[in-house]
């Protein structure tokens, strides 16, 4: 059998999680697309190397070239500069997805792992507490069988008896079905046997709204991950903005070339290009213009090397008209994300809210419900008290049982929605893995409370009472139980 804790089970839900895989190849995509956009900042240079033989007999004719070439954009009006900045963007945009991934695995588990541990919990206490009725019922089933209880009273008192049984059954079913739902997230097989071991690890939290809000907005990864796909919309808009102003390019190369008739020592010999492009956009249509020097090697005809320059003038009609197809859409999607930037932040903002008064009205009922369980324990004590004294009757005592119950459900149920609470404000803060400490034996008391106080003192004001009277009745008691057993010998005899 595993026993898992909370990190134990966290850690299952990230080796196992599709999403987080996903999200981590989308990183390695991101990373790779941003160092392919920086190399186009740098010059672009090739090594070559070229040999040729002909000939049918002892392959008479050899041509060998080496060399260099080099092509480089001087200026093209920010383009490749706008698409590394847009290629970091999106680059930090995966990084922020790993991390959302990773806080909603941590607030997924949170909620089954610890309402698996809930179930537990109250289970374990119904259990306890009907083991401890099962010891005091005892002594009524011998009343009942002595003839000391009406029938209808004892059919009575089974009854609401096993209805307390058939609750403590109840939650263990509730408990299966939560262990079934942590399996499914935890992607472990349904016949597979785990136990889970843990507390429930709280800090006694204050918040303060207005500080939330503002980590939220600069820490939280989802509002993060927007920011840095509107930071790549924006780039990508004045990428191809860009497309309209004018460039220059440089390219070229430099070789050593020579060929000869016969196969032998080789002459290697200049063979050089320098080469400047021009090219303005207007109106749909491109200019360009091409100045270029070059000298090449003479070859078996003409050794004699050649020189030459060139100047050229191009006008493409309407041949980057998808220039402006290509910056409408980048300035639809800057516009789509800046939206979707505006609504994340007054979602997350509301969610804020919504998740603080939560966190306020969860820590007011589990404060509460702490104080009801200690209550109605101590209620319990008093039944117990009291039906060993013979002033009430069992049926009333379980009856204080089944509060108790109710009481102790309450209590975990309150504890379960405040840890949430925390765990959803910590996560909305861009706290993803929450540093917990177990919580203190004393949680802070709610001002209202007066209630609580006055009930307390009137079952310690009932209990003094009790002691009185046992002390003032205890011998005639006793010689009532005397009585009553020899007449109850008498008849049977």
């Amino acid at each position: 059998e595993n026993i898992l804790d909370f990190n134990q089970s966290l850690n299952i839900v990230l080796d196992k999680s599709m999403d987080y895989q996903i999200a981590k190849q989308g990183l390695d995509v991101a990373e790779k697309k941003r160092t392919q956009y920086f190399r186009d900042l740098f010059p672009s240079v090739s090594l070559k190397l070229f040999e040729e033989s002909k000939g049918k007999i002892n392959n008479d004719y050899i041509r060998k070239s080496y060399g260099v070439e080099i092509s480089q954009v001087i200026f093209n009006g920010g383009k490749f500069k706008f698409n590394y900045l847009r290629a970091c963007s999106e680059y930090n945009a995966a990084h922020e997805k790993i991390k959302k991934a990773e806080s909603d695995m941590v607030f997924n588990t949170n909620k089954f792992f610890y309402n698996a541990l809930k179930f537990k919990n109250i289970y374990s206490d119904y259990d306890r507490i009907i083991k401890n009725l099962c010891a005091n019922f005892k002594p009524f089933e011998k009343k009942y069988k002595a003839g000391f209880v009406a029938k209808l009273d004892y059919l009575e008192t089974i009854d609401t008896y096993k209805e307390l049984l058939f609750k403590r059954d109840d939650i263990g079913k509730e408990r299966e079905l939560a262990i079934i739902e942590l399996k499914h997230e935890l992607t472990v097989p349904y016949n597979k046997e785990i136990n889970i071991d843990g507390v429930f690890d709280l800090k006694d939290k204050y918040y303060d709204i207005d500080k939330i809000i503002h980590n939220m907005l600069n820490t939280n990864p989802e509002i993060i991950y927007i920011q840095e796909l509107l930071s790549a919309a924006e780039y990508g808009k004045k990428a191809a903005s860009a497309e309209f102003k004018p460039s220059l390019f440089f390219d070229g190369y430099y070789n050593k070339t020579d060929e000869e008739e016969k196969r032998g020592d080789l002459d290697l010999e200049n063979d050089w290009y320098a080469g400047l492009k021009f090219e303005v956009p207007f109106g749909g249509n491109t200019l360009k213009t091409e100045y270029s020097k070059s000298e090449a090697p003479g070859n078996i005809t003409n050794t004699e090397s050649k020189e030459k320059e060139s100047f050229k003038v191009n006008l493409n009609i309407l041949d980057s008209l998808g220039d402006y197809t290509k910056e409408a859409e980048a300035i639809l999607d800057y516009k789509k994300q800046m939206k979707s930037m505006d609504d994340i932040k007054k979602q997350y903002i509301l969610d804020a809210k919504k998740a603080y008064i939560n966190f306020e009205r969860n820590k007011n009922k589990f404060i509460r419900m702490k104080e009801k369980r200690e209550l109605y324990e101590n209620k319990v004590k008093v039944a117990l008290f009291r039906i060993n004294n013979n002033e009430t009757e069992m049926l009333e005592m379980i009856k204080t049982y089944e509060v108790l119950l109710i009481a102790v459900k309450d209590y975990w149920e309150s504890l379960f929605e405040y840890h949430m609470s925390i765990t959803q404000l910590e996560i909305l803060k861009g706290n993803i893995f929450i540093d917990n400490t177990p919580i203190k034996k004393d949680v802070p008391e709610n001002k209202n409370n007066s209630s609580f106080e006055q009930e307390f003192k009137e079952v310690e004001g009932l209990m003094d009472k009790f002691d009185k009277r046992v002390q003032r009745n205890k011998i005639r008691i006793d010689r009532l139980l005397d009585i009553l057993n020899k007449r109850k010998k008498e008849a049977l005899g």
